[in-house]
């Protein structure tokens, strides 16, 4: 028995018509289609579905268009952005921390995370990044501190999270981002010198008068709550005391 080809098929035909505006594309279908003999063929229903599935192939490729707009977004990013599945084997990968440590995604591609060459540089770290990672397949997200390999095979200082995506009580995967402290711990670090820089310059200037009043043939006293914390060698011999007075 003549059966007509499948709504596929059909509607492949209808796409080239409807693109093409074909005036004749009833005619058409109809001579491209294989009817059975007499029997009368919906053809309002085809251009029907025929529409739907032009709506839905525009909404699919402007879908496509969005998620490669933001992948690009995506790798402009310096930070370390990256998806792993369940297990925690690594899905997606931006360009940032492919670069920072001279890896190709095909060498990172679907390994458990810390087993990758961003860790290789040290077994503590790997460790550390191992614990949050079983964490995370547990639906527990953590936040420390740790360094992954650059390209040199030296390390940079990050701060790594781990983020697990649950749906109907599984976690479906899971995200990781890295910033990196560099910066933080040189502002850190010049901080520190800064400060130590004033403290030093205080107590010298602090010295510089202490001996300049010291010294002086005027007499100086400093009373902090009722209470004596300074006197020079000239008030002394005002008032007749001894410092020990």
């Amino acid at each position: 028995m003549e059966t007509f080809r499948t709504l596929e098929s059909c509607v492949r035909i209808l796409y080239s018509l409807l693109k093409l505006q074909n005036e004749n594309w009833e005619d058409k279908l109809v001579r491209d289609l294989s009817c059975p003999k007499g029997r009368k063929l919906n053809v309002g229903n085809f251009k029907e579905k025929a529409w739907e599935g032009l709506k839905m192939e525009d909404e699919l490729k402007k879908l496509k268009q969005e998620i490669e707009a933001l992948k690009e977004w995506i790798d402009t990013l310096d930070t370390f952005v990256g998806k792993l599945d369940a297990e925690g084997k690594l899905i997606f990968c931006n360009k940032a921390p492919l670069k920072a440590g001279g890896i190709e995604l095909e060498e990172v591609y679907g390994k458990y995370f810390p087993d990758t060459k961003w860790f290789s540089h040290s077994k503590t770290e790997q460790k550390k990044v191992t614990e949050v990672i079983e964490k995370a397949k547990q639906g527990i997200s953590s936040r420390i501190e740790t360094s992954v390999r650059d390209i040199s095979g030296g390390s940079i200082s990050i701060i790594f999270n781990t983020q697990p995506v649950i749906k109907e009580g599984k976690v479906k995967y899971i995200t990781v981002e890295g910033k990196t402290i560099l910066q933080e711990k040189r502002l850190q670090k010049e901080l520190e010198r800064k400060v130590k820089e004033r403290t030093s310059a205080l107590a010298e200037s602090e010295e510089k008068y202490r001996t300049l009043v010291e010294n002086s043939s005027d007499g100086f006293v400093i009373i902090q709550d009722g209470q004596f914390v300074f006197v020079n060698q000239a008030m002394c011999k005002i008032l007749n005391l001894s410092k020990k007075d």
